[in-house]
């Protein structure tokens, strides 16, 4: 019985410190403690600051719903610093945030729409796509539209490219920012490989601003069937057997055009300086000495691959071969047109392409 007494009395007093170091559940933060961490993690985060901003940043998350009731009180927000704030923290809380978002898509304050549309993308969470395409219908607010589009497109949500497309029909009569957000707008249609988004980007390349008619083209030169589809457009102009309906936008299809590594597309670039306009001309020539760079680099690359021939050769060294031939007929053809060149602008660019084709030949 003494035994059994004494091993009972071990056995608590074994089991007592265990018992006793479990530590009560911690009691959220209150509002001011929130209040203190917001603060804090909205600070610039350099220098000394980093180490307290990324703490501040990740107790608000540690905070649970306490944390991200909180969170969302800040979501009219429209300082930068507390901005990045509620980036690391809503990412921080993930598709345990997404619900609320959701649900304040349609918030009456046109920034809180703002902000909860780039949470979402920082979120980044496919499964909401279908839900974010319908808001798109009844925003009215385009820049939140864009926020939602900006990440619709990095997904490649094929229900967003209709409203993506028609965001960029918007004028600056309807929205005064439209043409300042189509800058935003256009190089997302790069995301999507359609015969309709090649389409519109053509027609960009006539828009009223040149910064949206360059956003057009630099999409369309990311594009392979965007260059094809350019040089169609150029060659088909061109060869037309009247050439007074040039389109303004040539010399842009022609910059495009330039973007190709597919050897034997010369011919369209040698046609534009055949073209009554001297500035045609000397885009003609521009581009041409763009596009056989690229050929050339590309050729180079894939010089010693491919099967090998019968006479040692690779398909890519043979290539190679083939192309300079070309170079040799473009620069008979060239040397002819600056000797009848009579525009300054198109002689010195027809001069600029000869140099060029003299370094490729060497």
């Amino acid at each position: 019985m003494r035994t059994l007494l004494l091993t009972c009395c071990l056995l608590l007093f074994a089991c007592g410190p265990t018992v006793a170091s479990q530590s009560a559940p911690k009691a959220a933060p209150s509002q001011a403690e929130l209040e203190e961490l917001w603060k804090t993690g909205s600070l610039w985060q350099v220098g000394d600051n980093i180490p307290k901003v990324d703490a501040a940043r990740k107790a608000l998350v540690e905070a649970g719903e306490a944390g991200l009731a909180f969170a969302f009180t800040k979501l009219g927000s429209s300082d930068s610093l507390q901005y990045r704030c509620l980036e690391v923290v809503f990412k921080g809380f993930g598709a345990q945030a997404l619900p609320g978002l959701l649900e304040r898509m349609a918030h009456e304050e046109v920034q809180v729409r703002r902000n909860v549309a780039a949470l979402l993308g920082v979120i980044d969470d496919r499964s909401v796509a279908g839900q974010m395409v319908d808001h798109l219908k009844k925003e009215a607010d385009l820049r939140c539209k864009v926020g939602h589009l900006q990440t619709l497109a990095r997904w490649k949500e094929p229900t967003a490219l209709g409203p993506l497309i028609d965001c960029t029909r918007v004028t600056q009569d309807k929205e005064p920012l439209a043409e300042r957000l189509k800058v935003r707008i256009v190089p997302l249609l790069a995301n999507y490989e359609d015969e309709k988004v090649i389409a519109r980007l053509i027609e960009l390349l006539d828009d009223d601003a040149y910064f949206v008619r360059d956003a057009a083209r630099d999409a369309l030169k990311g594009s392979p069937p965007g260059i094809e589809k350019c040089r169609q457009v150029v060659e088909a102009a061109l060869t037309a057997k009247r050439q007074v309906a040039l389109p303004a936008s040539m010399p842009l299809l022609l910059g495009v055009c330039a973007a190709s590594s597919v050897r034997g597309h010369h011919d369209v670039f040698l046609a534009a300086l055949a073209v009554e306009s001297g500035a045609l001309r000397s885009a003609g020539a521009r581009a041409l000495r763009a596009y056989l760079d690229n050929v050339a680099v590309a050729l180079k690359g894939r010089a010693k691959s491919g099967r090998v021939h019968s006479n040692g050769m690779t398909e890519g060294e043979m290539e190679l071969g083939d192309f300079q031939q070309d170079l040799v007929a473009i620069k008979q053809h060239v040397d002819r047109q600056i000797k009848s060149e009579s525009d300054p602008g198109a002689l010195a660019s027809c001069e600029e392409l000869l140099e060029a084709l003299a370094r490729l030949l060497n």
